[in-house]
Formats: C-alpha cells, structure tokens, sequence
C-alpha cells in the first residue's frame, strides 16, 4: 500500500494560532494592507468588525496593534485570522506568507520556531497523533494547554524528536518534562 502524503498550511491552523513573520515581511503587509484605506484607523475598523467572531478586544488596543504590526522592528504574534482577513484585499499568495513564517504558536502553548510548513502528514506525525490519543490529556493547567505524560526517559525522547521533525525548533526541556510526567 502506498502513503500518500498530505500537507497541512498555514490557513488551515485554528483560527487561536499565532504566527511571528519576518519584521520587513509584516511591516510591508501591514503598510500595503493600511495604504487600501484612507486612514490606519479605517483599516483597523475592517478588521475590527471581523474580530467579534474570533476575539473580545477593545478597539483601541486592536488599533495600537494593527499601528504596531506595521512599524515596529521586533516581532510581533499575529492572530491567522487577521492575516487571512488581510490576504482577502491583496494580491499576495498565501504561499509566499507561508515561506515568511519565522514561527507559530497557540498564545499559551509551545512556540515553534523555525517551522517546517507545511506540515508533512507522515507516519511520524500519524505516530505523534496517536501518542497524543494514549498518553495524551486535556486536563488543563497554568497555560490553560492539554499535555502529555510519558514516564519512559527513552519514549519521551523519541516522541520530543518526532515533533521535532514534524514541526519544528520546539523549546522543551525534557528533565523538566520528564520530572512533570512523574508527577502527574
């Protein structure tokens, strides 16, 4: 039987997923995307009116945001929704936004930098997902994030590598891991 291998993008993360773009990359997006309106506050408004359906934020923070996304020279974590709200008035591919990806992240969860996008459907993301499935959980805790209990040194090791090639750079110290894993 062949593996047909399937790709995730970008655009298909849940709308809650950030992701950090190359700063001349964002401020050029940003500036282009703002030069569609009158005013940077028009541009915000745009986007303000599709906020209500993925976020509670007040106008004016949403606005010294969108000010931000624009000018500033450090990174930023961009909401995707925004981005594909913004894609709808540009002429810029979405693959050309995917390969400017330096990295993403849930806003409490791990930050992968360096992503490997799109993400590869292979038999080392079907082991990580069953990984998840048996020693897995949605118990929540501090950062409000599922987690994963592996209390075999080796194992966890092993399932830290696979996300590693799945996904990315992942900043995880795996005593640390291992010592919550025995506590858990």
């Amino acid at each position: 039987m062949e593996y047909k291998e399937e790709k995730i993008h970008f655009w298909e993360f849940p709308n809650n997923i950030y992701v950090n773009l190359k700063v001349n990359f964002r401020k050029k997006l940003f500036k282009d995307f703002c030069e569609k309106f009158n005013t940077d506050k028009e541009a915000t408004q745009y986007l303000f009116k599709k906020a209500k359906k993925y976020s509670r934020i007040n106008f004016y923070s949403f606005y010294s945001s969108i000010r931000n996304y624009k000018t500033m020279n450090k990174r930023r974590a961009i909401p995707i929704w925004i981005i594909l709200n913004i894609v709808k008035l540009s002429k810029i591919n979405l693959r050309t936004i995917e390969s400017n990806i330096e990295a993403y992240g849930s806003s409490r969860g791990i930050l992968v930098e360096n992503p490997i996008l799109p993400v590869r459907v292979t038999p080392e993301f079907d082991s990580i997902l069953a990984h998840m499935l048996g020693d897995g959980t949605d118990r929540r805790n501090k950062s409000n994030s599922g987690g994963y209990c592996q209390y075999n040194k080796d194992g966890l090791n092993n399932f830290i590598n696979k996300l590693r090639k799945v996904f990315g750079d992942l900043e995880l110290n795996i005593s640390d891991l291992f010592n919550l894993s025995k506590s858990s």
